[in-house]
């Protein structure tokens, strides 16, 4: 009976063991995976210029997105794990390349993505989108805050020190008058919050003519004056 309990003492210690090692080397490949991450991460963020607060990208600045477009960083597919997954399904011939790192806030990394793509109608098209991402290059939140359709709709970009992102659009429509544009804008602001998501804090939309040179457009009067 003593050798058979001895026997049983002995496996018990094994499996023991053999649980134990087991849980080593999955730690082990966890964290030499993590780390991996990481520094595809880190060589993610190289993509982008880095740039202080405040910014801003007027009429002009955005609509130069698509010469500026040549210049930039292309992302290398083996970092797209790093571009949010919405963006990358919605077109097969889709561009995306760094153009900011911009300072941390709340110890989240924060970038200005921009995405270039062809279109249903074989429009061009550019957005640029603030992305919010932890350490370990998980995305957080991310927005569409600036880009441009040729004639179709236009949006523009503000961020200040404390991190209160503006972004105004103009949709067109169509033009019945031969001296102004007639738009629809929306005012919108966010702001980022200490868990890394953007959240929308007011909109204001109206719709009229405005008046058009190349940093901006300027309310003239409503639609209906």
């Amino acid at each position: 009976m003593k050798m058979k309990t001895d026997i049983e003492v002995s496996k018990f210690f094994i499996v023991i063991l053999i649980l134990y090692m087991g849980v080593g080397l999955s730690t082990s490949v966890l964290s030499n995976s993590n780390g991996a991450r990481k520094d595809l991460f880190l060589d993610y963020l190289k993509c982008f210029n880095e740039k202080s607060l405040p910014i801003k990208l007027n009429r002009t600045q955005v609509l130069a997105l698509e010469d500026l477009n040549n210049s930039l960083t292309e992302i290398d597919t083996n970092l797209h794990a790093f571009v949010p997954a919405e963006l990358k399904k919605n077109f097969n011939d889709s561009k995306f390349k760094g153009l900011y790192v911009l300072p941390k806030k709340y110890g989240k990394n924060v970038v200005l993505l921009l995405h270039g793509y062809v279109d249903q109608y074989e429009a061009n098209v550019f957005k640029l989108y603030l992305v919010i991402y932890d350490d370990d290059g998980d995305v957080t939140d991310y927005q569409e805050v600036a880009g441009f359709i040729l004639d179709v709709w236009e949006a523009y970009l503000s961020i200040d020190e404390n991190y209160d992102v503006r972004k105004k659009t103009h949709n067109y429509k169509i033009n019945r008058d031969s001296k102004y544009a007639i738009l629809v804008e929306t005012n919108y602001i966010y702001r980022l919050s200490a868990i890394g998501l953007i959240n929308e804090q007011s909109k204001f939309s109206r719709e009229g003519f405005f008046d058009e040179d190349s940093h901006e457009y300027k309310f003239m009067k409503n639609e209906c004056n």
